[in-house]
């Protein structure tokens, strides 16, 4: 199942605030879906201190995630298709290591809980990389200011 058809991802982003909504970042999927990922590992962060998860490595996770939102958002408000590649790039590179921090705590965390992160993460990275696809296809055409 792909995250759009996701009850929890559905429910989430019928109750986000209007100023992230009326954001224009909030067309791209990409950057939702970054959101979307971050939120939940927020939520595990507490469940994961109750079950004894090094806070260090909760910390990585969150950071990881925050991440890839934030070079989501960078990459959007660039002029260039290079300067957008760069930072998607960035963000990529944050997604797996939010992969590896989740398999880090897996002694930690319910496996249909691991698996539901994972493949959101997952789909996350092929987001990334098609619009990493994309802006070599399109790039000179883009200018932004």
């Amino acid at each position: 199942m792909t995250i759009i058809d996701d009850a929890a991802f559905i429910a989430w982003s019928g109750n986000v605030s209007p100023s992230l909504r009326d954001d224009p970042r909030w067309k791209l999927h990409s950057y939702r879906v970054a959101m979307f990922a971050m939120h939940r590992a927020q939520d595990d962060a507490t469940d994961l201190r109750r079950a004894g998860a090094d806070l260090a490595t909760i910390t990585q996770l969150l950071r990881a995630l925050g991440s890839v939102s934030a070079n989501i958002t960078e990459a959007f408000g660039r002029p260039t298709g290079a300067d957008r590649s760069r930072f998607l790039s960035y963000a990529l590179g944050s997604v797996r290591e939010a992969i590896t921090w989740y398999h880090a705590l897996a002694p930690h965390i319910a496996a249909h809980t691991l698996d539901e992160r994972l493949e959101v993460l997952s789909e996350l990275r092929r987001l990334v990389l098609g619009y990493q696809r994309w802006l070599r296809t399109h790039a000179s055409r883009l200018r932004l200011v």
